[in-house]
């Protein structure tokens, strides 16, 4: 092999590595996120439809 296909070889391997890394990241925060939105506690004094 000559050395152009190798430095191309290691810029294919940074940008799998980068990419596996970044969506990593972020499939964790789209379920922490997710997971936050879907659990939101109900207030019962900032419940408009209790007027007491």
């Amino acid at each position: 092999m000559d050395e152009s296909n190798t430095s191309f070889l290691v810029l294919v391997a940074l940008g799998a590595t980068v990419g596996l890394i970044l969506g990593g990241v972020s499939l964790f925060f789209v379920t922490v996120l997710w997971r936050s939105i879907e659990e939101v506690p109900e207030d019962p004094e900032s419940d408009p439809d209790q007027n007491d």
